[in-house]
């Protein structure tokens, strides 16, 4: 039920939020025959999502927690005038959990773009949710989650295949 659901709202179906609908089909699931000129210098999936998630929010301070490969370059791409920052003070953090299972979630900041590799494996994930008081996150079904912590967004969830 979970697999039908995840690819149903993958594909923008039961999506009543406008963001969130135009987030998945035009950032999270970009049909595979559009494609940005910086891919022929991105080779890997979770890099190039991540380009088109800097591309859509334009962050100006990052945090790239852990030295995921092609990360920083794909962030570097999407958002040059970007600047490397500590964890508090980014707009956009991106850590990998498979490294970082104990990170707090008081550590991040509330209102930054959060992206989560390998999200399962991280202890304090529900914590971290259940803290934001606005805002969307979106999963896929293991590999990421990108939440989207915007104060105009109603708290919601989404199970979506990217």
């Amino acid at each position: 039920m979970k697999f039908f659901r995840r690819l149903r709202h993958g594909l923008g179906f039961g999506i009543h939020s406008p963001f969130a609908y135009r987030f998945i089909t035009e950032v999270l699931n970009l049909p595979k025959e559009y494609g940005y000129y910086p891919y022929l210098y991105i080779e890997d999936d979770a890099a190039r999502t991540i380009f088109r998630i800097s591309a859509r929010f334009q962050p100006r301070k990052v945090c790239v927690v852990d030295n995921v490969p092609g990360v920083r370059k794909a962030i570097s791409y999407a958002a040059p005038k970007a600047a490397s920052a500590a964890m508090f003070e980014a707009d956009m953090i991106v850590f990998d959990a498979a490294g970082q299972r104990k990170l707090p979630a008081s550590s991040l900041r509330p209102d930054a773009i959060v992206v989560i590799l390998n999200y399962k494996k991280w202890k304090n994930r529900t914590a971290y949710l259940a803290s934001l008081s606005a805002g969307m996150s979106f999963s896929n079904a293991s590999s990421m989650c990108v939440v989207v912590p915007l104060p105009h967004l109603p708290r919601q969830d989404f199970d979506v295949d990217f």
